[in-house]
């Protein structure tokens, strides 16, 4: 006797050979290699036909229920910003699974203070290869400090009656100190201030 062990592949995308929730009946046969070169790949055989072969045979069914899957992306997961300012951010909410997903909520953990509003939060269903965009507002506390700061993106989504595993995302975000308007009023002065005495003294040499 032989152990054997079978192993299917199924495509990675529902075609019109493979539809959801529909089985896919088949027959797996052990045979020699003599009898395995009467068989025609390219036809379908009946159960009768297959008896004629004398060898070991079972019928089996495979049942599809694909799986869905859940990609958030954006243009960049880091920022700089100032303070007093936010940060306006669009997220690319894919279902790259074979299945529909349901019910597909965008929420975020965010430090102390911070305030952030999702347009939409949840997205009724995504159907396979299709996306959304959720519009992300980050505000800062009015006293934010300069330094990084981190923002988590957490997503939640249901396919076929079960929780769809998604992956959660880290924005990053810098806050700089807001400009020093007297200094930079300072230094605009202080060039105009340059640039007139040097109009000057070559206005002085001219006449000379």
């Amino acid at each position: 006797s032989q152990r054997l062990q079978l192993k299917l592949y199924l495509p990675d995308k529902v075609d019109e050979r493979v539809v959801l929730d529909q089985p896919l009946i088949f027959w797996a046969l052990v045979m020699d290699s003599q009898q395995a070169s009467q068989l025609d790949s390219a036809k379908t055989y009946t159960e009768a036909q297959l008896n004629a072969f004398k060898c070991g045979k079972v019928r089996l069914q495979l049942i599809p229920r694909g799986v869905g899957k859940i990609e958030v992306s954006a243009p960049s997961l880091y920022q700089e910003i100032r303070v007093g300012d936010q940060v306006d951010l669009n997220l690319t909410v894919k279902n790259t699974g074979t299945r529909v997903v349901h019910n597909i909520h965008v929420s975020t953990e965010n430090p102390l203070n911070w305030r952030t509003a999702l347009s939409p939060d949840t997205v009724a269903k995504l159907e396979p290869n299709q996306e959304e965009i959720v519009r992300v507002k980050i505000t800062p506390p009015a006293d934010v400090g300069v330094g990084d700061y981190e923002v988590k993106i957490k997503t939640d989504a249901i396919s076929n009656n079960r929780k769809v595993p998604t992956q959660d995302q880290s924005d990053r975000i810098h806050v700089m100190a807001p400009p020093n308007i007297l200094a930079t009023a300072g230094l605009v002065g202080l060039l105009l201030a340059l640039v007139g005495g040097i109009v000057v003294f070559g206005i002085r040499l001219t006449r000379r």
